[in-house]
């Protein structure tokens, strides 16, 4: 076997044009094959899918089974329609008791008179009652009454705001002698 001298053996071997572009075929063969694998990774590509949040439905707070009379119940009883108060005491004892029920309810009860005095009495989701169930100040048919004995008349102005209305002596609504709020 006749051995090369080292001009043969570079003549022998393809031209380094020729190894460039072999190389250049080979690279591009293979990010063809394998697109991602020659690209820098970057950290910020990442993305961490994240749960989401489940949230529950409130569970609804179970109602105690009676009615919890509260403090403020006995001053309204004693004071509305008693001799010693005003129409527009009696007016802003009842604004009181509307707001002490917004602040436990966060709304003012609505609905007719009947509806409203059936909350203050403890008829609502918290059974606190805000006025004893009996006295002057109630009717037959539960509902709030006037030192003349006529139903107030309620006006729901927003959420937080009832207007309150006692038809006065005559005993009639929106004549001269209502006292109103």
């Amino acid at each position: 076997m006749a051995s090369l001298s080292h001009g043969d053996r570079r003549r022998a071997w393809p031209h380094p044009v020729l190894w460039f572009i072999l190389a250049l075929a080979t690279a591009l063969v293979l990010l063809s094959v394998f697109p991602g694998f020659f690209l820098p990774r970057e950290e910020s590509a990442t993305v961490t899918v994240k749960e989401p949040e489940r949230h529950r439905p409130p569970v609804p707070m179970a109602s105690p089974a009676e009615v919890t009379l509260l403090p403020i119940a006995a001053d309204a009883a004693a004071s509305l329609g008693s001799p010693e108060a005003t129409a527009e005491d009696d007016l802003s004892t009842i604004e009181l008791l509307l707001t002490e029920y917004a602040r436990h309810h966060q709304g003012n009860p609505v609905g007719e008179n009947s509806e409203i005095t059936a909350a203050l009495l403890g008829k609502n989701p918290r059974k606190v009652a805000f006025l004893a169930d009996s006295g002057p100040f109630l009717n037959g048919s539960g509902e709030l009454v006037d030192r003349w004995g006529t139903p107030y008349f309620f006006h729901q102005e927003s959420a937080r705001s009832t207007g309150i209305r006692s038809a006065g002596p005559d005993g009639i609504h929106h004549t001269a002698d209502d006292v109103a709020r």
